[in-house]
């Protein structure tokens, strides 16, 4: 389960990779976003390289990897945690 810390800086950083213009999703295409605190850190080609990179600069917990597609994705589809109510 999600900690209310873990829940609400996921939001912000998805909130922030929902704002990446089309040019940088044609760009990035099939590459790993690294966001913390709502910011763009990095592009990566795999998700491994994103994950170290977070742990590299201590962002464990804060921190969100998600795949760079054309098309925005709907994250509700795929969050299947169980969080408090």
């Amino acid at each position: 389960m999600l900690s209310d810390m873990s829940h609400s800086h996921h939001l912000l950083n998805y909130g922030a990779f929902q704002q990446l213009s089309q040019e940088t999703r044609i760009a990035h295409n099939g590459e790993y976003a690294l966001y913390a605190d709502g910011r763009l850190i990095a592009f990566f080609q795999t998700n491994r390289q994103a994950i170290q990179e977070a742990y590299t600069r201590g962002l464990q917990g804060t921190y969100s990897v998600m795949q760079v597609s054309p098309q925005p994705e709907d994250m509700g589809f795929f969050d299947s945690a169980n969080y408090p109510r």
